[in-house]
């Protein structure tokens, strides 16, 4: 649907004031590439931000577009993932407002969902 096209999901992580955008797609899978597996199917790989050193998992969180609003979900990860610092039960879909505090692990990022 092209209301998830018109979305931009904008993450800045807090420890490096890195930030990235993902726009365009239904869902985005967030973790961690490791070298045997450099082809998992990762929308973000948080490698680059610290990820191994704070407890990401190889697939640890999900962002999902349903029903015209961005949920997240944790994936079974090791470490767990918290929105607004209330931890997540793993495989359930919770909805993420439009600014956010998000954390795999000890990973923490400002989740800002932007319709363009």
């Amino acid at each position: 649907s092209s209301k998830a096209t018109q979305t931009v999901i904008e993450i800045e992580f807090l420890e490096s004031a890195n930030k990235v955008q993902l726009n365009g797609k239904e869902k985005y899978v967030l973790g961690r590439s490791v070298p045997t597996n450099k082809d998992a199917l990762l929308d973000l790989d948080l490698d680059n931000f610290g990820g191994y050193e704070t407890g990401v998992s190889r697939q640890h969180a999900m962002f999902k577009f349903i029903d015209g609003e961005f949920k997240v979900v944790d994936l079974n990860s090791s470490n767990r993932t918290f929105l607004n610092d209330e931890e997540l039960y793993p495989g359930n879909e919770y909805s993420i407002g439009e600014e956010s505090m998000l954390r795999l692990g000890k990973l923490r990022m400002k989740v800002i969902i932007r319709k363009v």
